[in-house]
């Protein structure tokens, strides 16, 4: 289903409940592939390929991390016989295993969602440097050019904010 987005645009009808990362990056990518329909053949399984996956891998690996639950059951679990060995205090080097366990899982799934989101701005740096050499070979225009570079400025801006909200939430300052 497509909607009005930009200034007379059309794109693609996108989830409100998305996050908003999410949405900006489909909008770049969406906006990628109608930016390079029309580059010169010999750049399209090479140079705008590339710009094209990359751009998709963006997005996907914003879905990998967010679907990255790092309070998932197995820590909640955890925390529950933590509680229930404080309440009872019987087994002081159960409870201590019960706490690192709980730490060690809670630290594993931290550091994947933020290894996905680090991945994110590695593709970021590829995309961009396409994007230069796709404006010198003249596969896109000046001000296509800028267009992706907005959407790139805002997906960094929501990412670096995501990072260090989670950095904060999980105590890595």
């Amino acid at each position: 289903q497509c909607i009005m987005y930009k200034k007379g645009e059309v794109g693609m009808d996108y989830d409100e409940k998305e996050l908003s990362i999410i949405t900006e990056a489909k909008r770049l990518s969406e906006y990628i592939f109608k930016a390079t329909q029309n580059a010169p053949q010999k750049f399209r399984f090479s140079l705008i390929g590339k710009m094209q996956l990359i751009a998709l891998d963006i997005v996907d690996t914003l879905y990998e991390a967010n679907d990255v639950f790092v309070e998932n059951k197995l820590i909640k679990d955890l925390e529950k016989s933590i509680a229930y060995e404080e309440k009872n205090n019987k087994n002081p080097e159960k409870l201590l295993n019960l706490k690192l366990t709980r730490a060690i899982q809670l630290n594993n799934r931290v550091e994947l969602r933020l290894e996905k989101q680090y991945k994110v701005k590695t593709f970021i740096k590829k995309l961009e440097h396409l994007i230069t050499i796709a404006a010198e070979m003249n596969c896109i225009k000046v001000n296509q050019r800028e267009v992706m570079a907005e959407h790139i400025k805002n997906i960094r801006k929501l990412l670096n904010a995501w990072i260090k909200s989670d950095k904060k939430r999980y105590g890595y300052d």
